[in-house]
Parts: structure tokens; sequence; C-alpha cells
């Protein structure tokens, strides 16, 4: 009799842990309906354009404030400059293909740590780190004392080429 009494209990409880569970995803898939109909309210309302050119239209506006990013003054001094790029899967005319993605975080006097820029780049060459410092430098970044960045042979032929006078240090994870 108790096995019995016990499977029925347990069997209340799961049913009680399945309500709750369907409860849960039935909400997020009502939210994520609501979150396409304001979508395509928002297009028509503001754009009148079609829906299926609306994720276009968002990832050009994306494509747009990105720019802007990677274009603005870096006003404050970096003392610490850290470079390094990790490979993400990319799509370019069609096809899924590795690109590197160039990052560049600076370390301030006070401490304070921000990216200071993203390039996405097909490998990581002396053409395309050299670019991605260059550009860097013109966007106003001054006051480096040190750079730490792996050994790869493309970074270091770069750094050597835009910031030569500034010391390196190889950075302890890469070793």
């Amino acid at each position: 009799m108790r096995t019995v009494c016990n499977s029925v209990e347990i069997l209340k409880k799961r049913d009680k842990f399945s309500k709750r569970l369907l409860e849960k995803v039935k909400k997020k898939r009502i939210y994520h309906k609501w979150n396409i109909a304001q979508k395509k309210r928002f297009c028509n309302r503001f754009w009148t354009m079609e829906w299926k050119e609306c994720p276009n239209f968002y990832n050009k506006m994306l494509d747009e404030e990105f720019e802007k990013w990677r274009n603005r003054p870096i006003r404050e001094a970096v003392k610490y400059l850290l470079l390094d790029a990790r490979y993400e899967k990319v799509r370019v005319d069609g096809n899924v293909v590795d690109c590197a993605l160039l990052i560049a975080y600076g370390i301030q006097d006070d401490g304070h740590r921000r990216v200071l820029g993203v390039s996405v780049e097909l490998s990581e060459t002396e053409a395309h780190w050299r670019k991605f410092l260059e550009s860097l430098s013109e966007c106003g970044l001054h006051g480096v004392e040190m750079i730490t960045s792996d050994n790869h042979a493309g970074l270091k032929a770069a750094r050597m080429s835009v910031f030569p006078s500034v010391p390196w240090q190889r950075c302890q994870f890469h070793l």
C-alpha cells in the first residue's frame, strides 16, 4: 500500500513540475510571438517596409552604430595596451569561414579597463594587425607605456612598425 501511495505522490509532484514547466514554455512562446509582432508593427509603422526586409534594415543600423563606435575618438591616455585575437565563424559571400577577431583592450592610469577597438579580418597577418593598430592611433590612442600580447609573427611585426618605442611583454596566458 505504501509504494502505491508514494508513487501517486511522486506522480503528483511530477505533474506539478511539468505544469509549471509548460507554463514557462508557453509564456516564453507568447513573449517571442509578441516580440515578433512588435517588430512587425514597428517596421510597418515607421518605415512602411515588408517584414522580410526588416532584419536587413536592423543589420544596417547596427553596422552604422558599430562603425561610429569604432571610429570614436580615444581621449583618455591608455597606460597599458592588451592585444589579442580569437577566431569566429563568419558568413562571407554566402560561405562560412573562420575569421580573426582582433581586439584591443586599454587600461588607464586609474585601472579602468575598456575595449578600445575590434576588427574582423580574414587572418592575423601583419597587414591586418598594422591596419588595426593604425586605426587606433588615428582615433587618438596615446600614452601607451607597455603592450602585452601573444608572440604571433604578424602582430609582432605590426607592433614594431606602429609602436616601435613601446616596450612589449608576452602574455603569460599564451605561454
